[in-house]
């Protein structure tokens, strides 16, 4: 299998930093393919989980000896954000909120690093909105931390950057915008607010 041609792989990779970093990436798609529970996958969600966690195993010490490397901030991050992304359905939201945190914090040094860069931007956005949706978003695996979700929701809307119709990247950020108004409606319909709510659908329309 893909996974099991990546450990042979990894196996003789040394400390080739090259290698290492292509193998922590291979590991994410094949996990990606396996069971990302927000993509078509194979329903396979624990060989992702377990390909995931190689991908970080790999990456994390890359990143440790060459805390400046971008591929390898960028793989780690998203590592951990594919972690907050499966665990919560594996009732190990606690855990999945950690990965979201770090993936965040990763994120931001990123966005730091490239401060004109709007797909650096949106990745802090989906760094929030990672964090949110484990803290106390709809789906059923939240932590119910209500409050704390509907701030980390906020904070990923303002990161989203505004860009002109035919920039490469405004198709993702119009996307990114109605989803989190979206989701901010839900949170205000839920608490009660309906007015409230009705603004945020209406502004996720437009």
């Amino acid at each position: 299998t893909g996974t099991e041609y990546l450990d042979r792989l990894a196996r003789d990779a040394g400390g080739d930093t090259s290698l290492q970093l292509d193998l922590a990436e291979g590991y994410l798609k094949i996990g990606d393919v396996e069971g990302d529970p927000f993509s078509a996958n194979l329903g396979e969600s624990d060989k992702a989980i377990a390909n995931y966690r190689k991908a970080l195993s790999i990456g994390e010490p890359v990143l440790a000896r060459s805390p400046k490397d971008g591929q390898a901030r960028r793989i780690v991050a998203l590592g951990h954000y594919r972690l907050s992304g499966i665990l919560p359905f594996h009732g190990k939201s606690a855990e999945g909120l950690d990965h979201a945190k770090e993936a965040l914090r990763l994120y931001i040094q990123i966005a730091a690093a490239h401060p004109d860069d709007p797909e650096a931007e949106m990745d802090v956005a989906r760094g929030y909105e990672a964090e949110a949706d484990i803290l106390g978003g709809q789906q059923g695996t939240n932590l119910g931390r209500t409050q704390e979700a509907m701030d980390a929701y906020r904070q990923a809307l303002a990161m989203i950057p505004t860009l002109p119709p035919g920039h490469p990247s405004a198709v993702r950020a119009a996307r990114s915008r109605a989803v989190m108004l979206k989701k901010l409606g839900g949170m205000e319909d839920n608490a009660g607010n309906v007015s409230a709510a009705f603004a945020r659908y209406r502004s996720a329309l437009e």
